[in-house]
């Protein structure tokens, strides 16, 4: 498959233990959405600032679609943030408070070729056809979120980054920005890279996943193939569904939707307190590959 975004930089950086140096070496997959996972402080965001063209690295390059050199220090050829194709979502979303919704969304595109019908078609996937005339300063954050995520949509970019873009927002916002997420990514077959600490996250919406540590790539792979082998005790929490409560055979377990699979779960609680559509936590440890239900509240 065709290489959508091909790198290997270097960039040294001072983080709370000290000094240390970035090193990303990694080819993205075209259609591809790759989540950067990792502890806060290791690089994660300078990686995203640097594909961006916001902060330019010690040396290395960065080429997109198999061709395009936006950045190579040798060659010495650095592209300027306006001139690369990127649409970037921080956490704290900007939008500007003078422009309606669909203001902000249709800025995000080039004055010489506006999309009237693409932005349209962003305000009715978002949910803000409602919203369209409405001021930055009179919605929600999770609402606001969604207008800044369309922004970046709607200038057709090569790549789509998003840095912990959904970490402010409370469950149930965050739950609707996930599916939001997913559905821009795949109608516009867009290449993403996710920063996110949601380990549950990144199996929802990543393709792959590539851990850093200390600035330094540590593993790639299916987020099954990477956190499958981890060492950690943490357990993995992840959104589920309930489907039915009680089972024939085993009247102690639920039936629910989880990642799009239906699993026989056990539940940690009282099964009278559950109903059928009820949202739920899913508890995943991948030590010992159990699963075990609980509601949203004791959590």
């Amino acid at each position: 498959m065709l290489s959508s975004l091909d790198l290997h930089i270097r960039k040294k950086l001072h983080g709370v233990a000290g000094p240390f140096e970035l090193e990303v070496k990694l080819q993205v997959v075209e259609g591809e959405l790759l989540a950067i996972y990792g502890p806060s402080g290791v690089g994660k965001t300078t990686l995203l600032r640097i594909i961006a063209g916001l902060e330019r690295p010690d040396s290395g390059y960065i080429k997109v679609q198999g061709k395009v050199v936006w950045y190579d220090r040798q060659g010495r050829v650095n592209l300027s943030a306006r001139k690369r194709k990127v649409g970037l979502v921080f956490q704290d979303y900007v939008l500007f408070p003078h422009l309606t919704v669909q203001g902000n969304i249709a800025f995000g595109q080039d004055r010489r070729k506006r999309e009237p019908a693409l932005v349209e078609a962003l305000l009715e996937m978002m949910g803000l056809h409602a919203l369209a005339d409405r001021l930055p300063q009179h919605l929600s954050g999770g609402q606001a979120q969604r207008v800044a995520l369309a922004r970046a949509v709607a200038g057709r970019p090569a790549i789509l980054l998003l840095d912990e873009a959904l970490s402010a927002l409370d469950p149930e916002m965050r739950r609707n920005m996930q599916a939001a997420v997913a559905a821009v990514h795949r109608e516009f077959s867009l290449t993403t890279l996710l920063v996110s600490h949601d380990l549950a996250e990144v199996f929802l919406l990543a393709d792959r996943v590539a851990c850093l540590d200390n600035g330094a790539l540590r593993e790639m792979g299916t987020p099954e193939q990477v956190f499958g082998q981890s060492e950690t005790n943490d357990n993995l929490k992840l959104i589920g569904k309930v489907i039915k409560v009680g089972m024939s055979e085993n009247p102690g377990m639920i039936q629910a939707l989880v990642q799009g699979k239906i699993l026989e779960l056990a539940f940690s609680g009282e099964l009278d307190t559950l109903h059928q559509g009820q949202t739920i936590w899913v508890e995943f440890n991948p030590n010992t590959k159990e699963l075990i239900a609980s509601s949203l509240k004791n959590n």
